[in-house]
């Protein structure tokens, strides 16, 4: 999924940093990503099912800005719910 990924991330005009895979029996990753100076961090949790996409503040600690289920677990499932957490810029709702 890495390579998907970080091409619809990339292409919402996020800088990809870093990519982990968990292992385990629930599956999970996460990304950091890079936007005009601000850091981000998208990940899906497997167990919870859920997809979400957090900001590094500048005292420290993440905040959450989206989240969304993802009931469909295919690449092509993750790439839609990708694109459409990070469509939505930071700060604009």
């Amino acid at each position: 999924y890495e390579p998907a990924l970080r091409e619809v991330c990339e292409a919402c005009g996020y800088a990809v940093d870093e990519y982990v895979a968990a292992q385990g029996g629930f599956g999970g990753w996460l990304t950091h990503l890079d936007r005009d100076g601000q850091r981000f961090r998208l990940f899906w949790n497997g167990k919870a099912k859920q997809l979400a996409l957090e900001h590094l503040q500048d005292q420290g600690g993440w905040i959450e800005l989206r989240s969304a289920a993802a009931d469909d677990e295919s690449l092509p499932g993750f790439v839609n719910a990708v694109r459409t957490i990070l469509e939505n810029r930071p700060g604009e709702g």
